[in-house]
């Protein structure tokens, strides 16, 4: 197997004067890529850079952030993506953690304070088309990522260049150089390697749009661009873009979705809408290589699964059902899910007993203990069941409450915190219950907590008590807690919906989980982003205004938003 910058070497030769990546400020041809990519290795190596480093990259999905990772890879190095979103703090913790002595910022970002460690942008490369370059292997680390911990700190997953390239094998979700992919994911969520790596390894366009920062509009019209062919949206999101703009969908030939429980509904609805469209469920842990397993939804048989099956092992991976003591059980007996194959994380940087502890001898081989609960069916195919552990996927992301509940439990006005997961599969979020000290402000809370941590590890909801409920042995009861909750939420929401007015709050209310205060953002009411791109969908179908995800993320009250609805209501 090759490295995937002499895979890239070869594609760039095939195909040299083809569109490699699309963003809103251009375009980048596969020889501008190459050559671009070529001078930032030169520059790492003069910066003090050698193979083997990790270097961070501080971005989003973008030409410059791909010029970045892909130059990363030619000097030999590693890249850590890190989220412009995220706090400093946390961003530094990270670089430090993984061991980043440089970081390259790209585009327009820069961190509000100082990361702890030289920076310098990727556009000042100078141009060095002829930069030799260091000899690397497939099981060199290619990036590393975070994803979360039950002991509340993320953990540090080094990915070798074979778990990504071993993704190129024959597979529902290849594409191919006719195909343009849509590339929406954060760059520290490991979707992005598959929107980005397996695009440009196999010479189709990656066009640049990322989800958080774009309303459903956006996403749709990007969608409806016939350039693109190929989109891998968060299950939440697909739904979204299913019940509002199904008819932006009607041109792609592939859609897959992982990261999360896939809707039936939205899945079935899509198919029937389109059925030229491919519609692919996917499934894989960071630690296995982005992707491990899939199912084609126009196989669903409600009559053998009532859910969406994660399906069949792909691209060289090998699934095991095991019991506790890592035995085989027999098909349709449930277990846990271990997974082998030639595409495993070389384990969690500088964590070798963690990784002792998950990368593990059984059946035989090396395999990653994902802690998910399957079954196989009569056809061979797996069923999700849930987490053997309190792991949930919010917003694509896996977040352990535990750790979400040590970013409360770090403030000091609070004396003890509990975190819940609620909701359904697919629209999980997290609830946070604290004991405070005193007498505390719960959007000054958050606000602190996300300082601490990214947005989806703090909870949606913080509701402060006095006590908390126990049950018969002692232990906190959740159940108590949420059913409690609940009911003071419904309270809430019933609101009167005759005017304008009373209708725009009754959607924040809904989509933020409390009403408007004064002077509280849709952040500080509860909000995510997710939320924000519903509330401006609804926006648009009730009141016939299109307004800019961008403008409205930065109004700092449900009072500015309202004059911003009826200025543009009153323009249109």
């Amino acid at each position: 197997m090759m490295t995937l910058s002499e895979v890239f070497d070869k594609i760039a030769a095939t195909y040299p004067d083809k569109d490699a990546v699309h963003d809103a400020s251009g375009t980048l041809t596969y020889r501008e890529l190459h050559r671009r990519a070529t001078a930032v290795a030169a520059a790492l190596r003069a910066w003090g850079v050698s193979p083997g480093d990790p270097v961070g990259v501080y971005g989003q999905a973008s030409r410059d952030s791909i010029v970045a990772m892909l130059g990363t890879a030619f000097a030999g190095a590693s890249y850590v993506p890190v989220d412009p979103g995220y706090p400093d703090d946390h961003s530094r913790w990270m670089l430090t953690t993984a061991g980043a002595g440089l970081v390259l910022l790209t585009d327009g970002h820069r961190p509000e304070t100082d990361l702890g460690r030289a920076t310098r942008h990727v556009r000042d490369a100078a141009n060095d088309e002829k930069s030799a370059r260091p000899a690397d292997t497939p099981d060199d680390v290619l990036y590393t990522m975070f994803t979360s911990g039950s002991s509340g700190t993320p953990k540090p997953v080094a990915v070798p260049h074979r778990g990504i390239l071993g993704l190129l094998r024959s597979s529902p979700f290849t594409v191919g150089p006719d195909d343009g992919v849509l590339a929406m994911a954060t760059l520290a969520f490991d979707t992005s390697a598959l929107e980005i790596w397996c695009s440009l390894l196999a010479g189709a366009t990656v066009f640049c749009v990322r989800a958080s920062a774009a309303s459903l509009r956006t996403l749709a019209d990007a969608l409806a661009d016939p350039r693109i062919t190929v989109a891998h949206p968060s299950p939440a999101i697909f739904a979204l873009l299913v019940d509002h703009h199904l008819d932006a969908l009607a041109g792609l030939r592939l859609v897959t979705s992982g990261g999360d429980v896939m809707s039936i509904t939205h899945a079935t609805r899509l198919r029937s809408a389109h059925p030229g469209v491919r519609v692919v469920n996917t499934y894989g842990p960071t630690e296995a290589g982005v992707i491990s397993s899939a199912y084609e939804v126009a196989r669903w048989d409600a009559a053998e699964c009532a859910t969406m099956p994660i399906g069949f092992p792909v691209a060289g991976a090998e699934l095991h059902v095991v019991n506790e003591n890592l035995s085989p059980v027999p098909d349709g007996t449930p277990g846990e899910l271990v997974i082998g194959g030639d595409r495993l994380a070389l384990g969690y940087a500088g964590e070798p007993e963690l990784t002792a502890r998950r990368f593990v001898t059984a059946v035989g081989t090396t395999v990653y203990r994902t802690g998910d609960r399957v079954r196989r069916l009569s056809t061979g195919a797996l069923e999700f069941l849930g987490r053997l552990d309190d792991e949930v996927k919010v917003r694509g992301y896996r977040v352990n409450p535990a750790e979400s509940r040590a970013v409360l439990a770090a403030d000091p006005q609070v004396a003890e915190a509990v975190v819940v997961p609620v909701g359904e599969p697919g629209a999980r979020s997290l609830l946070g219950f604290v004991r405070t000290t005193g007498p505390v402000d719960v959007a000054d809370l958050r606000s602190r907590a996300w300082t601490r941590a990214p947005r989806h590890v703090v909870p949606d909801d913080i509701v402060v008590v006095q006590a908390f409920p126990t049950g018969p042995t002692g232990k906190v009861d959740h159940r108590a807690l949420v059913t409690r909750w609940e009911r003071e939420r419904a309270a809430e929401v019933a609101l009167p919906t005759e005017t304008d007015a009373a209708e725009l709050t009754r959607l924040w209310t809904k989509l933020a989980g409390r009403p408007p205060e004064p002077d509280r953002d849709f952040f500080h009411s509860g909000g995510t982003s997710l939320g924000l791109i519903r509330l401006i969908e609804e926006i648009s179908t009730r009141f016939g205004v299109e307004l800019d995800f961008a403008e409205v993320y930065g109004l700092r009250s449900f009072d500015e938003l309202f004059d911003l609805v009826r200025a543009e209501g009153a323009g249109s």
